[in-house]
């Protein structure tokens, strides 16, 4: 849901960031995904699928309108540093991705929600 007015506020830009954390809640990696979908009203139903282990197709957007059909979004997983993208050895100590969707309309404000995947 966006506020009104929706001339100033629409369209939104829905994020998804995933935060993926080992067995003590530390950080493995993580990274954000920007422009995954689009609010074009002021109450809109936006259905994303998320596949936790596969950052080529991370993201997509599964209700998207024709005729646009943007495709899965990849997720660069980025140590704890920044720096670089993990390694698959570095996943195999990942327990849990803590994933947050936020909103971001066009001229400021911002909402989001959060879940925890357990991933074992």
């Amino acid at each position: 849901m966006v506020s009104n007015p929706s001339d100033q506020c629409l369209p939104a830009e829905i994020r998804v960031t995933a935060i993926y954390l080992d067995s003590a809640d530390n950080v493995v990696c993580s990274g954000s995904v920007g422009g995954v979908a689009q609010a074009r009203a002021l109450t809109d139903v936006i259905n994303l699928d998320i596949k936790p282990w596969n950052f080529n197709e991370f993201v997509r957007w599964r209700n998207e309108p024709p005729p646009a059909n943007s495709g899965p979004k990849r997720l660069y997983c980025m140590n704890s540093e920044g720096n670089s993208e993990v390694s698959p050895a570095e996943l195999e100590h990942v327990f849990a991705t803590r994933v947050r969707v936020t909103v971001l309309p066009a001229h400021g404000g911002m909402s989001s929600t959060e879940f925890l995947l357990n991933l074992r």
